[in-house]
C-alpha cells in the first residue's frame, strides 16, 4: 500500500522544518519516517510517538529528558539524535538516517553468522555501548532491531536512552517486545545498569553464532523465567565446530549474577577483541559442520532449562550487507522447525514440560509475592519541588537523594525532572529514590568575540560554545574589514538552545563608491582627495622625462571606477627627468662628438662653415651643464 495515501503524516511539515517523505516502520511506541530537514537540506529519520503516549504528560517529560541525554552521546557507531520537538500533538525526535537494514533482517536472511562476521558486527556495537557507559548512559534495550547495518557496511546502534523513558509508560509492551534480551535483574527488579547491557549483548552474541535465541517459550513470562533461573547454553551445543573460547565469552557475558559479568561494555569489548585475536583464520571463518546423527539418549539428557533447538542449516547467502535500501524494524525470528522423527518424542514430553512450567511458575509467583511484601511502588515525583518531593516520598516510607541537576526545556528549574527507579517501579521499603532536579532550559549566550572575527575563527568559537554555524551571507560595512564578521542571527549576546544554528553576516568591506580622478595632480593633493573619499593611498615612483617630478601619471583603480571604501588606490608618480652632464666636445672630430652625445642620451644639432667642417668649434650648452636626458646639444664645426 502507498504510505503517502494511507499515512496522513507523509507530506506534512513538522515544526516548520521537517518535511515527512515516507514511512519506514511502525513499532510499539512510535512510527519511524524519513524526512528532509528543510533548514539544513539533509535527510533524517523522524520517530513520532503514538498519539496515546503523546497525551501522557509524564511520559513526554521523561521521554524528552532521555532524548536530551542521548543527544549528548557522540560516537561513530551510535545513531545521532539531532533534535526533539512537538507539533500539533505529534511528539517526535529527529535523528541520523541510516540507509540499510537491521541486524534482525540480516539474521533472518543469513540464519547465523561466522565468528568473523559476528565480531565485525558486535565490536562496533560494544564500542558505542562503551561510549554510552562512560557517559553514564545505559541503553536498556540492546536487540537486533536496534542494530543498524548501513549500505556501506557501517554498524550503528539506535535508541540510546529511550528504553528507560518508555519503560514505565509501556511496561507490558516493553516486556513482550524485548524479553528475549532482558537481564535477570531487569526481569526481577526492573533495575538496569551497564552490566545489564552486557548481558543483552551476550544474548546478541549467542544469536549471531547460532541463528536463534537461547531461551524459548510459549509466553513471554516463560522466557523471562528462564533468564532468571537458567544459564544460557553454550553456543557449541548447537554448533559444535565453534571454538571453546566463544562458549566462554558467551557464558561470561550472560552470567545470571551481574557480578560475574564484565563490568561494562568496554570491558566486554576488550575480552572480545582478545578472543578474536586468539582464534585462527579457520576458527574465525568457521563453516557449518556436516549433518551428524542425533543421539537420542544425549538429546534426552539435556536439561529442559538448557535445551536448544535442532541445528539450523546454514544458508550460503552471499548478499552484501544492506542491499535492499532503507532499514525496517524486523520481527522476532520464527520458531525453529523440529525434525519429524522427534515429533512423537515431543508429544510424549509435552505433559512433563507443562508440569515443569506450572511448578516453575508457582515458585516464581511465590517468590515475587514474598518480594512484593517488602517493597513499595515508587511514587511519581516528577514536576514536584525539592521539598514537595521529599514530603511525598516520606509519606510512602521512602527517602530521596538528589543527583546532579540537568537542564530541561519542559520542567521548571528546581522541580524533579526524573527519578531512579521510575514511578511505579518497586523499591525496598525505607529505601532510596535518586531524583534529578531540573536546572530549567539551557541557554548558551552567543559569544561577543565573534564580532570582527575572521569567518573561520567565528565558526570555531560557535562550535566551542556548543552551537552550530549556519548560513553565511555577505554585506557591506564601512567599519568592519572585509572577511570579518559583522553580525549574527540570532544577535550576539542572545541566549539560545545548545546546538542551535547561528547564521553569520561577513563584511565585503565598504559599499563601492566612485574613485576620484587625480591624474596630473601633484601627489600631495591627489593623496588628500583620495583619503577624504575613504580610500587608502600607496604610490609608485616612475621615470618620466616629459613630466615634472611629483605629478600623478596614472592611478589604479582608474578614474571614475568603483571600489569599496577602505580599499587601496595606487598612484604612479613621476620621478622627473633624468639629468646628464654635457661633456666638453670642442676640438673633437664631428663624428666622435655626435657618438658621445648619443651614448649619453642626448641629440646633436650640427651647423658648420669653413672649408673642412670636421671639428667642433663651439657647443651650446657649454661643457659641464646639466640637461634632461633627450635634450639637444648644438654644435658648430669648421
Amino acid at each position: 500500500m502507498n504510505t503517502a495515501l494511507s499515512d496522513p503524516l507523509v507530506g506534512q511539515l513538522l515544526d516548520g522544518r521537517y518535511r515527512v517523505t515516507r514511512r519506514l516502520a511502525r513499532g510499539g511506541m512510535a512510527t519511524v519516517y524519513t524526512a528532509v530537514d528543510t533548514r539544513l537540506g539533509r535527510e533524517v529519520a523522524v520517530k513520532v510517538m503514538h498519539p496515546g503516549l503523546a497525551e501522557d504528560r509524564e511520559f513526554v517529560s521523561r521521554f524528552i529528558g532521555e532524548a536530551h541525554a542521548a543527544a549528548r552521546l557522540s560516537h561513530p557507531a551510535a545513531v545521532a539524535v539531532y533534535d526533539q520537538s512537538a507539533d500539533s500533538g505529534h511528539v517526535f525526535i529527529a535523528m541520523e538516517y541510516v540507509p540499510g537494514r537491521t541486524l534482525r533482517d540480516w539474521l533472518r536472511d543469513r540464519g547465523r553468522l561466522s565468528p568473523r562476521e559476528t565480531f565485525a558486527v558486535l565490536e562496533p556495537v560494544l564500542a558505542a555501548l562503551a561510549a554510552a557507559h562512560d557517559a553514564g548512559l545505559v541503553h536498556r534495550d540492546v536487540k537486533p532491531e536496534n542494530v543498524l547495518i548501513a549500505d556501506d557496511g557501517r554498524v550503528k546502534v539506535a535508541d540510546f536512552g529511550l528504553a528507560r523513558a518508555v519503560s514505565s509508560a509501556t511496561a507490558t509492551g516493553m516486556l513482550i517486545g524485548t524479553v528475549a534480551y532482558l537481564a535477570p535483574e531487569q526481569v526481577q527488579r526492573g533495575a538496569a545498569d551497564q552490566r545489564s547491557d552486557v548481558y543483552s549483548a551476550g544474548i546478541l552474541l549467542y544469536e549471531c553464532l547460532t541463528g536463534h535465541q537461547p531461551h524459548h517459550g510459549e509466553t513471554p513470562i516463560q522466557i523471562a523465567f528462564q533468564h532468571v533461573n537458567s544459564d544460557v547454553p553454550a553456543p557449541s551445543l548447537t554448533r559444535p565446530s565453534l571454538a571453546p573460547a566463544l562458549d566462554h565469552l558467551v557464558q561470561r557475558a550472560t552470567c545470571r549474577n551481574p557480578i560475574g559479568r564484565p563490568a561494562d561494555a568496554g570491558a566486554f569489548l576488550a575480552e572480545m577483541i582478545s578472543v578474536r585475536r586468539s582464534l585462527s583464520a579457520e576458527a574465525l571463518d568457521d563453516s557449518p559442520p556436516a549433518p551428524v546423527p542425533v543421539d537420542e539418549r544425549a538429546t534426552a539428557a539435556v536439561p529442559i532449562a538448557g535445551a536448544v533447538p535442532a541445528p539450523i542449516p546454514y544458508p550460503q547467502a552471499t548478499t552484501p550487507i544492506g542491499t535492499d535500501g532503507s532499514f525496517a524494524l524486523g520481527e522476532p525470528t520464527t520458531a525453529i522447525p523440529v525434525p519429524a522423527r522427534f515429533a512423537g518424542r515431543r508429544r510424549r514430553g509435552a505433559m512433563a514440560l507443562v508440569a515443569l512450567l506450572v511448578a516453575a511458575l508457582a515458585l516464581g509467583v511465590g517468590g515475587w509475592r514474598l518480594a512484593a511484601a517488602n517493597t513499595v511502588g515508587t511514587p511519581s515525583l516528577i514536576n514536584l519541588s525539592r521539598d514537595a518531593a521529599l514530603a511525598k516520598a516520606r509519606s510512602s516510607g521512602l527517602k530521596v537523594r538528589f543527583g546532579e541537576e540537568r537542564f530541561s526545556e519542559n520542567v521548571a528549574a528546581g522541580q524533579v525532572l526524573s527519578t531512579d527507579p521510575l514511578p511505579g517501579h518497586p523499591v525496598a521499603k525505607h529505601g532510596w529514590i535518586t531524583a534529578v532536579l531540573s536546572k530549567g532550559p539551557e541557554r548558551i549566550v552567543i559569544p561577543s568575540a565573534i564580532a570582527g572575527a575572521a569567518l573561520d575563527d567565528a565558526k570555531q568559537q560557535l562550535i566551542d560554545a556548543g552551537l552550530t554555524p549556519g548560513n553565511v551571507t555577505h554585506g557591506y560595512s564601512d567599519t568592519v574589514a572585509a572577511g570579518q564578521v559583522i553580525s549574527t542571527d540570532p544577535a550576539i549576546g542572545t541566549g539560545v538552545k545548545r546546538e542551535a544554528v547561528v547564521n553569520l553576516v561577513v563584511s565585503d568591506g565598504g559599499r563601492p563608491t566612485r574613485v576620484p580622478d587625480v591624474v596630473d595632480l601633484p601627489v600631495d593633493q591627489a593623496t588628500k582627495i583620495l583619503q577624504q573619499a575613504g580610500f587608502v593611498v600607496t604610490t609608485q615612483q616612475v621615470d618620466a622625462n616629459n613630466a615634472p617630478g611629483g605629478v600623478v601619471l596614472a592611478q589604479n583603480p582608474g578614474p571614475s571606477s568603483k571600489a569599496a571604501k577602505g580599499s587601496t588606490v595606487t598612484l604612479q608618480v613621476a620621478r622627473g627627468p633624468v639629468l646628464v652632464t654635457v661633456p666638453n666636445l670642442v676640438g673633437m672630430p664631428r663624428g666622435q662628438a655626435e657618438a658621445q652625445l648619443r651614448k649619453l642620451g642626448l641629440a646633436a644639432d650640427v651647423t658648420g662653415w669653413g672649408v673642412f667642417g670636421n671639428r667642433v668649434a663651439s657647443q651650446d650648452p657649454a661643457p659641464g651643464t646639466e640637461v634632461p636626458t633627450g635634450s639637444t646639444v648644438h654644435l658648430t664645426v669648421f
